[in-house]
């Protein structure tokens, strides 16, 4: 057992020297990388010890089985030193990409003929690893991956390059408008069949996609107080987003189930009644360009129509002038019995907010036309109405993007860096999280999750901790002083699979893994 540990641990120290590592940099070598955003992107993806990379030089996906590096390693390690006496440079060649005539490649491309031209901001696989999402600002692109099987369950039994077909999803209303950007996308949590995309884009709408009919989205909700479908104009759409009026990022929540209220109807041989069934909805938090949390709720019950009300801007305690702030860029909802939920601005501010239902005294402080209008809303609905939430900030934490530097008097002090932080869930751990960012790496840590958890939940046997501070941990810092030039995180995940253990990895704007062992919080 002791020898098997040893072996799926050394696989971290081993990814830079595997082929997919080589054929990266050789990208950079030649310069053929297209990776020149100022700004961190999320182009790598781990699902169990499936690795998947968005190689933008050649317009394709490659992908490796974590588990096989070690192996992976000891045969290249013998081949190369046998092609070393023996075989031409051609022969090295092979090596690098794979020899053409062997069993089972060290990884393979993922080719179809339309992603070359697609501009990929983040790459994302189901559950069911059938199918590959990539997304950019003007395109989103739905691959479907192919058959499985032979070592290590690799597609089609290890070709080196496998033909994939793709799907363009929502095309027609992304290119009625030059304007109109993709904002994020990812796939829905509540798909049983794991074939559904929510997308937000620019003029303020989140949007319910199916990839078996990508063209027409199935649900659309205008992010507004109260409104469920609203047209809007170019010109609106840039006045809100030049006034942080527009959502920004997206998270889903926990799902909830709202009930069916009793429905009278009329027939020939009188009145009847019958109980409306309840549906499953999935909670789906969106931050606004200026801090104000806005709750949708997002269902793929059959039942229709299925309109559910825009909750928001939810109220925040306690209260703050600014409004906890402006630049929002990212926002996440951790898996814990009450929602706690993390939006992250720009200048590099976490705040941390517990999720509580609103009490009568809170909603006499809303506006009366507004509650007036969202209640009949509500009340003419199929479904009984839903109480709107109130977000209490536990704390506030601010991330040392660049590292701090004793100042010297006679100079100048340099402008501060901002740039947008994105939040990534930890599978491993439901109180910790990492921040990519384009100066690197952290990684956060609630040890006060439980406490508050449990004093929320009215348990006598909690008290609400003195202390409530996050544990904040500067893992990778690519940008050390704000002279340095910026250098984006590319792609960062978390491996869950048990027997690699838990492990961080991160790609940098080198193109080069950082593999670092996480602990079990």
């Amino acid at each position: 057992m002791a020898a098997a540990g040893v072996e799926f641990d050394s696989w971290r120290t081993l990814l830079n020297q595997h082929p997919i590592s080589k054929y990266l940099r050789k990208c950079v070598e030649t310069g053929t990388s297209r990776h020149q955003s100022k700004d961190a992107k999320s182009l790598i993806c781990i699902q169990s010890s499936d690795l998947f990379i968005w190689n933008a030089s050649g317009g394709c996906i490659l992908h490796c089985n974590l588990k096989s590096l070690t192996a992976a390693h000891e045969n290249s390690t013998e081949t190369e030193s046998e092609s070393t006496r023996s075989r031409s440079s051609e022969g090295r060649e092979n090596l690098l990409f794979g020899a053409a005539g062997a069993q089972t490649s060290s990884f393979q491309r993922l080719v179809a003929g339309d992603l070359f031209s697609v501009d990929v901001e983040s790459i994302s696989v189901n559950r069911s690893c059938s199918h590959l999402l990539l997304w950019g600002p003007r395109e989103i692109r739905v691959v479907e991956l192919p058959r499985r099987w032979g070592k290590n369950a690799v597609f089609e039994g290890g070709k080196e390059t496998v033909t994939c077909k793709s799907v363009k999803v929502g095309g027609r209303v992304l290119n009625r408008s030059r304007s109109l950007k993709v904002l994020q996308v990812s796939w829905h949590p509540g798909s049983k069949t794991n074939s559904h995309l929510a997308v937000l884009t620019s003029d303020n709408r989140f949007c319910v996609y199916s990839i078996l009919e990508a063209e027409q989205a199935i649900s659309s909700v205008f992010i507004c107080s109260g409104d469920v479908a609203q047209e809007t104009s170019p010109s609106k759409s840039f006045v809100g987003a030049a006034l942080g009026e527009v959502a920004v990022a997206f998270d889903f929540g926990i799902p909830i189930t709202v009930r069916g209220k009793r429905q009278v109807m009329m027939t020939t041989a009188g009145s009847s009644s019958r109980l409306l069934p309840s549906i499953e909805v999935w909670p789906v938090y969106c931050v606004r360009g200026n801090g104000a949390v806005m709750l949708i709720y997002s269902h793929l019950s059959d039942i229709n129509p299925a309109k559910l009300p825009v909750q928001g801007p939810l109220a925040m305690y306690p209260p703050a002038d600014d409004n906890y702030g402006n630049d929002a860029c990212s926002i996440l909802c951790l898996p814990t019995p009450i929602p706690v939920v993390v939006v992250s601005t720009c200048e590099g501010r976490l705040h941390h907010c517990v999720q509580l239902p609103s009490s009568d005294e809170d909603l006499s402080l809303q506006n009366e036309t507004t509650s007036s209008l969202l209640s009949e809303r509500v009340s003419s609905g199929l479904w009984e109405p839903m109480q709107e939430p109130i977000l209490y900030v536990i704390e506030t934490a601010v991330l040392e993007l660049c590292l701090n530097v004793p100042q010297i008097d006679d100079f100048p002090v340099e402008d501060e860096f901002m740039c947008p932080v994105l939040l990534k869930k930890d599978a491993n751990s439901p109180d910790r999280y990492h921040c990519s960012h384009a100066a690197g790496v952290h990684s956060v840590a609630l040890p006060w999750l439980t406490s508050v958890q449990q004093y929320f939940l009215d348990d006598e046997d909690f008290s609400l901790p003195e202390e409530k501070e996050c544990v904040v941990e500067h893992v990778i810092c690519t940008k050390p002083l704000y002279s340095c030039p910026t250098s984006p995180v590319l792609g960062l995940d978390v491996v869950t699979d048990p027997l690699l253990g838990a492990t961080l990895v991160v790609l940098s704007s080198d193109l080069e893994f950082s593999v670092l062992p996480i602990g079990l919080v």
